[in-house]
């Protein structure tokens, strides 16, 4: 679970800054790779960005969600025996 939860931090970091990047450089992806996906109208960096943040978000919340689950003590180990009535 460990490496699931490095991965969604990862690809949240890697999201917000692509985000970041095309809210900043509208046309990075015609100068650094010479093509114009879009024919210059923009909708591809505007997909971009909407993509981005989704990931972002959708990342971010699992990797919290992963988070808290590891600090969690777990009932089973710890204790009653998971019963819930503290014998």
């Amino acid at each position: 679970m460990t490496l699931r939860r490095w991965f969604s931090g990862v690809l949240a970091v890697v999201s917000a800054v692509l985000l970041v990047l095309t809210l900043s450089w509208p046309d990075w992806i015609e100068e650094i790779f010479g093509v114009s996906p879009d024919v210059g109208d923009g909708s591809a960096e505007a997909f971009l960005v909407v993509g981005s943040a989704a990931v972002a978000v959708v990342s971010s919340v699992d990797a919290v969600r992963l988070w808290w689950r590891l600090r969690r003590p777990d009932p089973l180990r710890f204790g009653n025996g998971g019963s819930g009535h503290g014998q």
